[in-house]
């Protein structure tokens, strides 16, 4: 009689997670920080508009970095239920973080020095829309690896302040105080780092697939 073959234990995947929920922290931490500035008057002559978008993209935007780690669990995401009901959640706050994201760049009240960084976060929540919108098309036809393929580069802007950061902890460390300049720069490379990083988790499940 043949031994009966066992299948390969599933991975839970909490390496990952804890590395996603640190670098994650950071952008929910320093939105817990503009949170309290916002409700101590420091919004003070901002649009009201402009104050109701900075709660909706900093709550939403926590949300989808906190909870968008454990989809990276392949132990959860064979519980029964667990990713359609996470991801029936990070979809709509994931679209509000972006959408909201867009009046803070475009309609930018900080010092025309600081506009060009404001325009590279424009933009790149503007990418996460696009890839949102995809994802939701992928899985209304059923293309599961498109859909995931498409959260994984959503998820990657999203947590991208957690690199920036850390970027810019390297920079001060190497270059000194920033500037409005530099900043930028740091803004930017965060965003591709972990664009980059997202293609090349996508490609490496369409190997394995």
């Amino acid at each position: 009689m043949p031994p009966t073959r066992r299948s390969a234990p599933v991975k839970s995947g909490w390496p990952v997670i804890t590395g996603l929920l640190l670098l994650g922290f950071l952008p929910v931490l320093g939105g817990v920080v503009r949170l309290n500035e916002l409700s101590a008057g420091a919004a003070v002559g901002q649009p009201f508009a402009l104050s109701v978008a900075s709660v909706a993209h900093i709550v939403s935007m926590s949300v989808f970095c906190l909870v968008g780690a454990f989809q990276f669990s392949p132990a959860l995401r064979m519980r029964h239920g667990w990713h359609q009901n996470a991801g029936r959640v990070l979809i709509p706050v994931g679209f509000v973080a972006a959408i909201a994201s867009v009046p803070l760049g475009v309609f930018f009240t900080g010092t025309p020095d600081e506009r060009a960084a404001a325009i590279v976060r424009v933009v790149f929540a503007a990418a996460m829309i696009v890839f949102l919108v995809r994802a939701v098309v992928a899985i209304q036809r059923r293309a599961f690896a498109t859909h995931g393929a498409e959260m994984t580069r959503a998820y990657a802007i999203a947590v991208s302040g957690g690199t920036q950061a850390l970027v810019a902890i390297v920079w001060t460390i190497v270059g000194g105080e920033l500037d409005p300049a530099s900043e930028t720069g740091v803004v930017a490379v965060g965003f591709v780092i972990n664009s980059l990083v997202a293609e090349v988790i996508v490609r490496r499940r369409a190997r394995r697939g």
